[in-house]
C-alpha cells in the first residue's frame, strides 16, 4: 500500500433511487485505483454492481454469478481483507468481471490517498481494484444484498488546468526493460498528439538519505539516489547508466530532433539488457560501448556524452559521497518522499495509477483535451458523459413520444383498414344482389317464352 498524489476518481451511482439519495442526492462517491488492471478514461457504459453472499464477502473464494446475468458489464463489491487485491481481482475476472469495487474493512480510514498494489502473485491480471471508503460500501451492500438493481457509471480524472495543453512527466529506471517497453511503445502515440503534449523523461531513483548503512553500495550523493532495483546490475553501474541517458536526453533536446536520438540509443539500449539477462553472460562489453558500434556514434558524440558524465560528478573519485549535479536538477517537480513506481506518468502534476500501458495513458489525455488530435479518435469513441440523467430522461421522454405516435398509427391503420373492410363487403354484396336479380330476371322471361 502506497501513498502518492491524490487522482480525481469518482463513481455516479444512477439507480436505485434510495441509494443515490443515501449517497447524499448525487450519487457520486470517490474512489482510489490499483496500479495494476486496466480502466480506460474514456469508459462510459452502465455497470451493474452485484455483490457475493456473505461467505464469499471478502471475494477471496469462487464466486458464482447471479441467475440471468448473461451479456451484462459488472463489477463485484467486496469487502477488503481476507486476501491480497490480486487475489480479489483474479477471482472476479474468472468470472467476467469489468472491475472489482473493494470497500475498507475500516470505518474510520481514508481512502484518499491509497493506491492498491499486486503482489506479483497472480499474472495476467487485466481488470483493477476500485477502492472506496467504507461507510459507502456498507450503503451499495445493503441494496445490492437486496438483490435490488444497483448501477453505476465510472469517471477517472487525472489532468488540472488546461485542457487545450497536457503536461507529461515520466519516471523511469535505466535497469527496468518496463520502463524501456512502454516508452518505447508509447512514442508513436506521443507523436500523434504533437504539440498539444509537452512530455519530460525523468530517471527515478530511491532516496535512502536516512540510512547510512545501506547506501554505502547502493547510492550516490550520500544516499540521496539509489539504485535498489537493479535487476541483476551492479548497483553503481545502474547509477552512471541514468547520468548518461539523462545526457543523451539532453543532447538530443539541444539538437531538436525530437528527442529521436535519445530514442534510438535507449532502444538499443533495452535490446542489449535483454540479451545480457537472456545470456547472462559475465565479462561482456558494456552496453555504451556496443552501443556505440551499433548506431555508429561519431567520436565527437560520444567525447560529448562522456565529458557530461563527468561534468556532473562534484567529485568523479567519490560519487558515493559527493554531490551528483545532473541527478539533482533532474529530480522532479512532482516528488513524494513515500512513493516509488518505476515506470510511473504524471500527467498535470497527478500521478496515472493504473498499470501503464500507451492506450490507458492516451485515453486519459484525450479525455480532456477541448481539441482532440485524430490520434485520439483512432482508438476511442466514448468519452465521460456527465449529463447522463438528463439525456436518459429526454431520451426516455423521446421514446414515450415515438412509442405512443407507432401505436396511434397502428390504431388509425387498424381502422382504416376496417373501414375498407367494411366498404368492400357492402359492395360486394351490393353487387352480388345486383347478379342475382339480374340472374332472376333473366330465368322469368326466359321460362315466359
Amino acid at each position: 500500500m502506497l501513498v502518492a498524489a491524490c487522482l480525481r476518481s469518482e463513481i455516479k451511482f444512477i439507480e436505485p433511487s434510495g441509494l443515490v439519495q443515501s449517497l447524499g442526492g448525487s450519487g457520486e462517491i470517490k474512489f482510489s485505483i490499483s496500479t495494476f488492471g486496466e480502466l480506460l478514461y474514456t469508459e462510459t457504459s452502465m455497470i451493474r454492481v452485484i455483490s457475493p453472499s456473505d461467505a464469499e464477502l471478502t471475494g477471496c473464494e469462487s464466486l458464482t454469478l447471479p441467475k440471468g446475468m448473461k451479456g451484462e458489464i459488472f463489477i463485484w463489491l467486496v469487502k477488503r481483507g481476507g486476501c491480497t487485491y490480486s487475489k480479489k481481482a483474479f477471482i472476479s475476472q474468472q468470472t467476467g468481471a469489468f472491475a472489482v469495487l473493494v470497500y475498507h474493512n475500516d470505518p474510520d480510514t481514508s481512502i484518499d490517498n491509497i493506491i492498491p498494489i499486486s503482489d506479483s502473485i497472480y499474472s495476467n491480471i487485466k481488470i483493477p481494484i476500485i477502492l472506496i471508503k467504507n461507510a459507502d460500501g456498507v450503503k451499495i451492500r445493503n441494496f445490492t444484498s437486496k438483490e435490488e438493481l444497483v448501477t453505476a457509471k465510472i469517471h477517472l480524472e487525472v489532468l488540472r488546468g488546461s485542457t487545450t495543453h497536457v503536461s507529461a512527466e515520466y519516471w523511469m529506471n535505466p535497469a527496468s526493460l518496463e520502463s524501456y517497453k512502454f516508452i518505447l511503445a508509447f512514442s508513436e502515440f506521443a507523436d500523434g498528439l504533437g504539440e498539444v503534449l509537452d512530455f519530460k523523461v525523468l530517471y527515478k531513483f530511491r532516496n535512502l538519505s536516512g540510512d547510512s548503512e545501506a547506501s554505502k553500495n547502493l547510492c550516490f550523493a550520500n544516499g540521496r539516489f539509489c539504485a535498489t532495483e537493479t535487476f541483476g546490475f551492479e548497483p553503481n553501474s545502474v547509477l552512471r547508466e541514468g547520468v548518461r541517458q539523462i545526457c543523451i536526453w539532453n543532447i538530443s533536446e539541444k539538437r531538436k530532433d525530437k528527442h529521436t536520438f535519445w530514442k534510438q540509443y535507449i532502444r538499443a539500449y533495452k535490446d542489449c539488457v535483454e540479451d545480457k539477462l537472456e545470456l547472462m553472460i559475465r565479462g561482456a562489453p558494456p552496453c555504451f560501448s556496443t552501443i556505440t558500434s551499433v548506431l555508429r556514434l561519431e567520436n565527437s558524440l560520444i567525447d560529448e556524452i562522456n565529458s557530461c558524465v563527468e561534468a556532473s560528478y562534484e567529485n568523479k573519485n567519490s560519487p558515493q559521497t559527493s554531490r551528483n549535479f545532473l541527478l539533482e536538477s533532474n529530480e522532479n517537480s512532482f516528488e513524494y518522499s513515500q512513493v516509488y513506481l518505476v515506470p510511473a506518468l504524471f500527467l498535470n502534476g497527478n500521478l496515472v495509477k493504473e498499470r501503464l500501458s500507451p492506450v490507458i495513458v492516451l485515453s486519459a489525455i484525450c479525455d480532456k483535451l477541448e481539441a482532440k488530435p485524430a490520434i485520439c479518435s483512432t482508438y476511442f469513441t466514448n468519452s465521460i458523459d456527465w449529463d447522463f440523467n438528463r439525456k436518459e430522461s429526454f431520451n426516455k421522454s423521446v421514446i414515450a413520444i415515438v412509442s405512443i405516435a407507432a401505436i396511434g398509427f397502428i390504431v388509425l391503420f387498424a381502422i382504416l383498414c376496417l373501414v375498407r373492410q367494411c366498404a368492400s363487403r357492402s359492395v360486394s354484396s351490393e353487387i352480388s344482389f345486383d347478379i342475382k336479380n339480374h340472374v332472376t330476371e333473366y330465368m322469368r322471361v326466359k321460362n315466359s317464352r
